[in-house]
């Protein structure tokens, strides 16, 4: 935790935990959303200062991710939470500040991909083509086919193992 809770304290700065408000995790919030991933490798953002990453304008393909942004405001919050817990009488408002730890989400977008048209489908599964390309390994073969008869996504097909498959004892129908 320690780069994490480094950068909080180069954000809100040097100050006497007694005085940290609202206002300043509000801005460490704003901050923490406008820093790049990986900032401390990746060249030129590892040279500069956080204020200086702040005054750009960074691609938002090149923002940390809100599940990274999550990990940072987990961290500071188990520091708040931490430390009100052992100075009861003198820090106090610590843990209420973990609530302007807010990750900003983007909407989710409900523009869907467009479904393969026949044509493309015929390509894809041609048998000539779909045997002749390679398919050494048994999912690279079966997963395509399975995801085309059954509509399952990817990631549950990925999941299932051989003894899932199983053959009806009556009527001899596979599933």
């Amino acid at each position: 935790y320690r780069p994490i809770l480094t950068e909080f304290l180069d954000i809100v700065g040097d100050k006497p935990l007694v005085s940290l408000v609202r206002d300043d995790m509000r801005e460490y919030c704003h901050v923490v959303h406008r820093l790049p991933k990986r900032r401390t490798i990746i060249a030129p953002y590892k040279t500069m200062t956080i204020r200086q990453l702040v005054a750009m304008d960074i691609p938002d393909s090149e923002l940390m991710t809100t599940g990274t942004i999550d990990d940072r405001f987990v961290a500071v919050s188990v520091l708040l939470n931490w430390l009100a817990d052992e100075y009861p009488s003198t820090l106090p408002h610590l843990a209420q500040l973990k609530k302007e730890l807010v990750v900003s989400r983007k909407a989710p977008t409900t523009e869907r991909k467009r479904a393969y048209t026949d044509d493309e489908l015929r390509f894809l599964f041609e048998p000539t083509v779909y045997t002749g390309r390679g398919t050494n390994k048994g999912w690279k073969y079966w997963l395509p086919l399975l995801g085309l008869l059954t509509g399952a996504r990817l990631g549950e097909l990925g999941q299932l193992l051989v003894s899932d498959i199983k053959q009806e004892a009556a009527s001899g129908v596979w599933y």
